[in-house]
């Protein structure tokens, strides 16, 4: 979890004594709340900290306790001495040293932090699959983001402040004022017909999804790590959906909202319950839909296990296995594999006319 301070350069330049009295009763917070929920705070640096929590629903909690805390803090003081922060989160492994914290995942959530609104969380997908189904969270999807010097884009899930106005909040949030507003309405009067052309072409194009991923076995599933696990590669996969060229990808919240209306509030429960799911992807319209089982094969080891199934004929018509010591890069060979199926559809010959008699 990283913390900053909104607007601290400026609130030191206006006032040094008020500035040094906000970090105190900050540091304060947060050693409080952090320890609350079995976390660590790594480092205060003034204006900002970073700390580590054992699970993805202590660090969620604990920063929305720690956002309670500076509310009832600042309902007691003067305007001019109040302060707001925004918090970052990520899940993932990190390297420690010398009691410190390094890796990619930390520099993932610090960079995740900047996107917060005042008052609010942002946490990547990987953190909100992991909590959605344990708390109750009402944000949105900023959606698939390139963050500075990170190879893969990452999907941020934003939560605002509380009492926020919702519908406002989000399409402010999706549709920023910008200051270069001219220059964007040039830019979108010369691609509108080729946005439009592109629009019709993926309509046509044949719809697939990834309805589950699932553990291999039942006592796995009762485990949370490998529930866990199992979200993270359904996510990993989910954001390499638009490499499947050719193929019109449905994302995991057009999946849950389809699910939901047939019954199925979880689809990592899709095999435990009775549905059909011939029928279901009829429904939605798919022509293909894509089912996952993963499985802990050694103490470093995942092996994912994809089916690619026919909805027409509800015939399997690939399969794929990949296996590597990360969730994420077995999802990413998977879809790798995926994708140079489908550019195999793509270029196959087209079926001979039958010969007139």
């Amino acid at each position: 979890m990283f913390l900053d301070m909104v607007g601290y350069s400026a609130h030191m330049s206006r006032n040094e004594a008020h500035t040094m009295k906000q970090v105190k009763d900050l540091e304060a917070i947060l050693r409080q709340e952090v320890s609350e929920y079995s976390g660590r705070l790594v480092k205060f640096l003034g204006d900002g900290s970073m700390c580590e929590f054992p699970t993805a629903i202590a660090a969620v909690t604990s920063a929305q306790a720690i956002l309670q805390a500076i509310r009832e803090r600042n309902e007691g003081v003067t305007a001019s001495e109040r302060f707001e922060v925004r918090i970052g989160l990520h899940l993932g492994d990190v390297i420690e040293k010398d009691n410190d914290l390094f890796g990619d995942t930390v520099n993932i959530a610090a960079r995740i932090q900047t996107f917060a609104d005042r008052g609010g969380i942002a946490m990547s997908s990987t953190v909100y699959m992991s909590v959605r189904n344990q708390i109750t969270i009402k944000g949105a999807y900023l959606g698939a983001t390139r963050l500075k010097n990170i190879p893969e884009k990452v999907k941020i899930f934003l939560v605002p402040p509380p009492d926020t106005p919702f519908l406002r909040w989000l399409i402010r949030r999706r549709n920023p004022v910008n200051t270069r507003l001219r220059v964007i309405v040039l830019v979108l009067a010369v691609a509108a017909l080729w946005g439009v052309i592109a629009f019709f072409t993926a309509q046509r194009a044949p719809q697939i999804a990834l309805l589950y991923v699932t553990p291999v076995e039942q006592k796995q599933r009762a485990d949370t790590k490998v529930q866990a696990i199992a979200d993270q590669v359904a996510e990993a996969m989910d954001t390499r959906g638009d490499t499947i060229r050719g193929f019109r990808w449905k994302d995991h919240t057009w999946v849950v909202n389809l699910l939901a209306r047939e019954g199925v509030t979880d689809r990592r429960k899709i095999e435990d319950v009775d549905v059909a799911i011939r029928a279901i992807a009829r429904k939605g319209n798919l022509a293909y839909y894509i089912t996952g089982r993963i499985e802990s094969v050694g103490i470093w080891s995942w092996e994912l296990n994809v089916r690619l199934v026919d909805v027409a004929t509800m015939s399997v018509v690939a399969s794929f296995t990949a296996r590597d010591a990360h969730p994420p890069d077995v999802a990413l060979a998977v879809m790798k594999d995926i994708a140079a199926w489908a550019q195999q559809q793509l270029t196959a010959a087209p079926p001979a006319p039958p010969k007139p008699r």
